[in-house]
């Protein structure tokens, strides 16, 4: 028996189309964060490594 796996484990995170022949993926963009001085230090920092 297999254990049940939730839909946003499964296929890394994909949904498959309702006739399966296309696998989507879903993402949220804040686009209330406030890009100051230390957001912006903070992306470059993550970008670089």
């Amino acid at each position: 028996m297999e254990p049940h796996v939730p839909f946003f484990q499964a296929e890394f995170g994909g949904m498959w189309s309702a006739d399966k022949s296309k696998l989507y993926y879903v993402g949220i963009v804040d686009i209330l964060t406030c890009w100051n001085t230390v957001k912006k230090l903070e992306h470059a920092f993550k970008t670089v490594q």
